[in-house]
């Protein structure tokens, strides 16, 4: 049985991040990539796509990451969701909190985020939800 290719949108105004992560996590996880530098476009080209996983930058012009996964969270309520920035401070903020499943400080270590991934996009086990 051929496992289905996660999919992925990611989030960021920074082109290199973008590019970054979206190799890493196709050649890592196999996933179907998608990207935006900005946070209204995405949400405009999402239509009625589903993503396994949503990871957004922090610090956005026009949108924070907050507002934006708050509002992929009020149409997709299922997706994984994941906010990075370079600010230690936000990691414990509750508005980061409440609307993230994961928020992670930048920069990103490899290993690390990447076993962080793949527990998100691991299906839960009864009785396991919200355990990641």
């Amino acid at each position: 049985m051929v496992k289905p290719r996660p999919s992925i949108l990611i989030v960021d105004d920074d082109a290199d991040t973008l590019a970054t992560l979206s190799e890493f996590l196709r050649q890592e996880l196999g996933a179907t990539l998608t990207t935006h530098s900005d946070a209204a476009a995405a949400l405009d080209g999402m239509g009625p796509r589903y993503y396994d996983l949503v990871l957004a930058d922090l610090r956005m012009p026009e949108m924070d990451g907050i507002e934006f996964l708050a509002r992929v969270r009020a149409v997709m309520p299922q997706a994984k969701l994941v906010l990075f920035t370079a600010d230690p401070r936000v990691v414990q903020r509750p508005d980061a909190t409440r609307v993230a499943d994961a928020v992670l400080l930048k920069p990103l270590e490899t290993q690390p985020f990447l076993a962080r991934m793949r527990r998100l996009l691991k299906p839960a086990a009864p009785g396991d939800e919200g355990v990641n």
